[in-house]
């Protein structure tokens, strides 16, 4: 049974950086279209609205309630 060596790997002929690409949205390579068929999703992008109560009736009905 042989030990895994746990040690930095970087040495010799390995030419992997030990970093984890999958941690940064870098997206395809410029000039190429995505390839994969599912992508997973990248990061929303969120910002507020400011919504008037006549606003927010017409956008999601009349279910609830105004307060008295």
């Amino acid at each position: 049974m042989t030990i895994a060596n746990t040690s930095d790997r970087r040495s010799g002929n390995d030419r992997r950086s030990g970093i984890d690409r999958r941690t940064t949205l870098g997206g395809p390579p410029s000039g190429i279209g995505e390839r994969r068929k599912r992508p997973e999703p990248r990061l929303p992008e969120v910002s507020e609205l400011a919504l008037s109560d006549e606003e927010w009736q017409a956008m999601f009905g009349a279910g609830i309630a105004k307060p008295a």
